[in-house]
């Protein structure tokens, strides 16, 4: 009995981490560029016009922005910042 109670973890846990793990693969894959590096700050600003757009409809439409955006937005400058600072 011990010993199927064991695989029973191991298999729930080994399907948390095959999760997880195919999470991130899928928000990497999300978040990749569209464009090749010379040509990447069109695609940076077409996404900064889109979060702008999408904030501002959301604020108008609630009266005030969702943490979770926000939280995405600042992610998103800091990778700006990061991007642009490597092809500098």
């Amino acid at each position: 009995m011990d010993c199927s109670r064991a695989i029973n973890e191991v298999e729930q846990r080994d399907m948390k981490t095959w999760s997880f793990r195919r999470y991130v693969i899928i928000m990497e894959y999300e978040h990749k560029p569209t464009l090749p590096p010379p040509i990447i700050v069109v695609n940076l600003l077409w996404r900064l016009g889109l979060h702008v757009y999408r904030n501002k409809t959301q604020t108008d439409a609630s009266g005030s922005g969702d943490a979770d955006r926000d939280n995405i937005g600042i992610c998103f400058f800091i990778r700006l910042i990061v991007i642009v600072c490597e092809s500098a």
